[in-house]
């Protein structure tokens, strides 16, 4: 299997969980407690604690409370409607521009300083944000 297939496969199987995941949080009562591990074994919520309580908000229509419990989903949930189109659109078009538009963002973070560095102050920002929030 070459690199571009792989990479697909892998999205789409991420992209597949991420939709059972919701889904699964959405049929049932989600009395299941946290499940972030690392909240699980140290207590502090993570980063990402709180975006699949914040997608459901949204798919209930509370955008202003999803967006305070998360800010990380609203780039899930537009993770989550344009990766499937853009994979689709390429296997149908066969042109490997998700591959393409990858790549180049891979480049531009893993070399460009003014790229990486606000993306790790904003995850820690939100990571602050969840504790004090104590999600």
């Amino acid at each position: 299997m070459n690199r571009s297939k792989t990479l697909y496969t892998i999205i789409a199987v991420l992209t597949l969980g991420a939709y059972a995941w919701v889904g699964l949080h959405l049929t049932t009562e989600s009395g299941m407690g946290p499940v972030c591990l690392f909240k699980n074994v140290t207590g502090i919520p993570c980063p990402s604690c709180g975006i699949t309580r914040a997608m459901i908000l949204f798919l209930n229509g509370e955008w202003q409370a999803g967006v305070m419990t998360n800010p990380f989903a609203v780039l899930a949930v537009v993770a989550m409607l344009v990766v499937p189109a853009w994979l689709v659109f390429d296997v149908l078009s066969g042109k490997p521009s998700f591959l393409q538009a990858f790549r180049w963002l891979e480049e531009r973070v893993k070399t460009n300083k003014l790229i990486w560095i606000p993306l790790v102050v904003l995850a820690l920002a939100n990571w602050g944000w969840n504790i004090v929030k104590n999600l």
